[in-house]
């Protein structure tokens, strides 16, 4: 019987996983953070990467943005006047910014463009009554999440109007079409999640889950299969939601509490951040297959939890964002980090 149980087991590891693992990278390290470092702001955005710097070590707290090319080469730097929460797309060529300032407590976005090693950035105030924390939207819509009143704000280019649907403890979002989708947190110390799609026409709210999730941290929109994968992260697993109807289609298990996800081709890659591994899924199967997989490791205890990951697509150089909050540690454990397979092997079997 004990032998079954473990052949079975065996059986499911390999089952979900087809490819073999690769520690062959080369890897670089692209800026430290501070050790106080609680955001996990990175974005690859206009063939550049984005990185939020909201260094606090020594009792002083200097915000700033960052632009890096694929190589890991800091190509601008631009102070802000509010902290790097999230970094997010703003069109084609912009990135929007969200943050706050404290005493007196207000929060910010702040539209931010890279152009001839020159950033320009245009920020906005929110009403101190709003704390805002994720965006989602373009330059024409902008919606906001609302931590502390439960809502989802809608900015009209001069105030912040609430949505009618109730979202409790709101947290990251995406627009698709006419409807918002959310991770609705419950409570702010994770592991009772739901997902819910709100109708912008109708402004009606449905959830996907008749009961909570086990810490749904990370979503991204996978257009070519009109769904949206959410990271699982206590239960060891991606969750693929069709958008349409807002139910779940697939699950894949990643194991090591898979957290930031981004794409690469036309596959999803998934960090874990106790394994520090990076899992990659073809998503062009007919179902969603794990083909390969990167071991992180290397990079050391500056990389403590690879959190947020980001791509260069032109290069298939992967880069990863630990923010792990260590004031009394000998050394900061966040950093940005590259990782650049050699054989390009990854890069080809997602560009294919």
């Amino acid at each position: 019987m004990k032998f079954r149980i473990a052949f079975v087991l065996i059986s499911a590891f390999f089952s979900s996983f087809a490819g073999a693992v690769t520690t062959d990278l080369n890897v670089k390290l692209v800026t430290e953070l501070g050790k106080e470092e609680p955001h996990e702001a990175l974005l690859s955005q206009a063939g550049v990467q984005w990185v939020g710097n909201n260094r606090g070590d020594g009792g002083s707290i200097a915000f700033a943005v960052e632009v890096y090319n694929a190589d890991g080469k800091l190509l601008a730097k631009t102070p802000m006047k509010h902290s790097v929460d999230t970094i997010a797309a703003f069109g084609a060529n912009k990135v929007i910014v969200v943050g706050e300032v404290s005493n007196p407590w207000q929060s910010y976005f702040s539209i931010l463009s890279y152009s001839n090693g020159r950033i320009s950035v245009d920020s906005h105030s929110v009403p101190e009554e709003n704390l805002i924390g994720n965006f989602a939207g373009d330059a024409s819509t902008l919606y906001f999440s609302e931590v502390g009143d439960n809502n989802v704000l809608h900015w009209t280019g001069s105030k912040m109007v609430p949505l009618k649907s109730s979202v409790r403890t709101p947290g990251r979002l995406v627009k698709v079409g006419n409807s918002i989708f959310i991770i609705e947190m419950n409570n702010i110390f994770g592991g009772s999640e739901n997902f819910v799609k709100i109708d912008l026409g109708t402004d009606t709210a449905q959830r996907a889950f008749t009961t909570t999730r086990r810490k749904l941290s990370h979503l991204i929109y996978l257009p070519n299969r009109n769904q949206i994968a959410v990271t699982e992260s206590y239960a060891n697993q991606v969750l693929f939601i069709d958008a349409a109807t807002n139910t779940l289609k697939d699950t894949i298990a990643i194991e090591g509490n898979p957290a930031g996800v981004a794409t690469l081709g036309h596959c999803l890659a998934v960090s874990s951040n106790e394994s520090k591994h990076v899992t990659f899924i073809d998503l062009n199967q007919a179902t969603p297959t794990i083909i390969a997989d990167w071991d992180l490791n290397g990079a050391g205890d500056r990389l403590k939890q690879p959190t947020a990951i980001s791509f260069d697509q032109a290069t298939g150089t992967l880069f990863a964002r630990s923010n792990y909050p260590c004031p009394s540690c000998v050394g900061t454990q966040s950093s940005v980090f590259s990782f650049r397979e050699p054989t390009g092997a990854t890069a080809a079997q997602c560009s294919k």
